[in-house]
C-alpha cells in the first residue's frame, strides 16, 4: 500500500486565504495593491487582526510614496476597527498615522500633536519601542520647525 501525504491540498478556505494574505503582506513590490488585496481578504473572513496588519502596512506603503490619500484611508479604516474593537493599539496607530499625514503636508504642530497622543498611548500600554520612536518622531518635527 502506498501512501501518499500532500501538503496544503486540504486546507479550508479561509486557511487559503490566510495564506494569500500572508502572501501579500510580505511581498515587497508594489506594496500599496498588494496591501489592498490583503484588506479585503482580510474582510472575506472577518479577521480584524489581519485586518489591522494589512491597514499598517497599507498606510505605511503611502507614507513612503508621500501619498496622503492612502495614509487618510488607513487611518479612517483602523479608526472604524478600534471603534469596534476599543483596541488601544488600533488607537495609536491611527494617531501615528494622522502625524504622518500631516507630516507630510509640514503641518508640523498638527504631527506634533498626534505623535505625542500615540505616544501616550503607548506608555499606558506599556510598549516602550513604540514610546521611543514617538518621542524620536516629536523630536524631528520640533527641528523641522526650526528649520522652516
Amino acid at each position: 500500500m502506498i501512501s501518499i501525504i500532500s501538503f496544503g491540498q486540504n486546507q479550508t478556505p479561509s486557511n487559503e486565504i490566510r495564506d494569500s494574505i500572508f502572501y501579500y503582506l510580505n511581498t515587497s513590490e508594489n506594496q500599496t495593491n498588494n496591501s489592498l488585496r490583503a484588506i479585503r481578504l482580510s474582510k472575506s473572513i472577518k479577521n480584524d487582526s489581519l485586518l489591522f496588519t494589512a491597514l499598517v502596512k497599507y498606510g505605511l506603503a503611502g507614507y513612503s510614496k508621500k501619498d496622503t490619500t492612502v495614509l487618510k484611508k488607513a487611518f479612517l479604516s483602523i479608526k472604524e476597527l478600534h471603534k469596534k474593537n476599543r483596541n488601544p493599539y488600533f488607537l495609536a496607530k491611527e494617531h501615528h498615522f494622522k502625524a504622518l499625514f500631516y507630516r507630510i503636508q509640514f503641518k508640523l504642530d498638527s504631527s506634533y500633536s498626534y505623535y505625542h497622543k500615540s505616544k501616550n498611548i503607548y506608555k499606558k500600554i506599556g510598549d516602550s519601542t513604540e514610546v521611543g520612536k514617538r518621542l524620536l518622531s516629536m523630536g524631528i518635527c520640533k527641528m523641522m520647525k526650526k528649520i522652516m
